[in-house]
């Protein structure tokens, strides 16, 4: 077993990768994002230690997985979203393409670090365009340290009240009962 002081949680891997086209950031649910050449790719490593506990601590956690095993089976970490993270907010028809490349450059980027996944949907209507983000998660405590504690709070971007024919005030949060794609 590890010493506890090894097991702290860095900010990111990048050190190990110095001079080279490759971020990373600790997304703080025993995942690291790496970006890989200004993002054109993206690898998310799931970490099977868990940071920052002590000893006894560790020792309990390393009983609890072991009971969790199937007998000659690998413990697999969880990459199946059980959260989804529903944003809404509508536009005039003559700004929306001007708010979609808004939202994508600055709204979407970040959820692409953290989520297991985003949607990114959009309804043209006559008058108005309505967009809608969902960011998938595998549990509520991943969404809650992406939200900084509040995942029901809507987090308006800087220019927001410029596009929006209101800013919303709400998030929906849901839980995913099923989820099969099975897209053909």
């Amino acid at each position: 077993m590890l010493p506890a002081r090894a097991r702290r949680a860095p900010r990111s891997a990048d050190a190990n990768f110095a001079g080279s086209a490759v971020s990373s950031i600790f997304a703080g649910d025993n995942r690291f994002v790496f970006d890989l050449g200004s993002n054109t790719y993206r690898l998310i490593v799931h970490v099977s230690v868990a940071f920052g506990l002590g000893d006894r601590d560790m020792e309990t956690l390393e009983r609890e997985r072991a009971a969790r095993r199937s007998p000659g089976r690998e413990f697999i970490m969880p990459t199946k979203p059980t959260i989804a993270r529903i944003w809404r907010g509508r536009t005039r028809r003559g700004v929306a393409d001007v708010y979609q490349a808004y939202l994508q450059a600055e709204g979407i980027p970040p959820l692409l670090k953290t989520a297991l996944g985003v949607q990114q949907l959009r309804e043209d209507r006559d008058e108005e365009t309505w967009f809608t983000t969902i960011s998938y998660w595998p549990d509520i405590a991943a969404m809650t340290a992406f939200t900084k504690g509040e995942p029901t709070k809507v987090h308006h971007l800087a220019r927001d009240a410029e596009f929006l024919i209101e800013l919303p005030e709400r998030i929906e949060i849901h839980r995913i009962l099923i989820d099969e794609q099975g897209l053909r």
